[in-house]
């Protein structure tokens, strides 16, 4: 795996992007920010993006509506997701993966578990 691959951080914190985008450029990723879902499609669409990480609650578009967005486009059918939520409820996990996520974490998540989750998933799309 190139270390460079490029991940788009998508939340309406500031705070909680500059804490991601701190870990991931640490392990040499190459990071893109957006606030809400609208920015996030303006961001995919002119980027070569690898994964992306978005929150739930956001302004202008939500997770779930950006994930349905995403996943209505062939280009990006097989981008990993990973949704992140201050909710843990079984229902929006649920709803999350029904809707093409291919991970649930909860916030805040732990460095570690960030990072190997992101490392798993950017490996899984690769042949050996």
């Amino acid at each position: 795996m190139s270390m460079s691959s490029t991940i788009l951080l998508v939340d309406d914190s500031p705070t909680i992007l500059n804490i991601l985008q701190m870990i991931l450029n640490q392990e040499g990723f190459k990071i893109l920010t957006a606030q809400d879902g609208v920015e996030a499609l303006e961001r995919l669409a002119g980027a070569e993006v690898e994964l992306m990480i978005a929150d739930i609650n956001m302004p202008r578009m939500d997770g779930y509506t950006l994930i349905k967005e995403i996943r209505a486009r062939s280009e990006y059918q097989t981008l990993p997701v990973i949704m992140i939520s201050t909710q843990d409820r079984e229902s929006d996990r649920k709803r999350a993966l029904d809707l093409g996520a291919d991970l649930f974490l909860r916030k805040p998540v732990p460095p570690d578990d960030l990072v190997a989750e992101v490392r798993r998933l950017l490996d899984s799309g690769r042949p050996c």
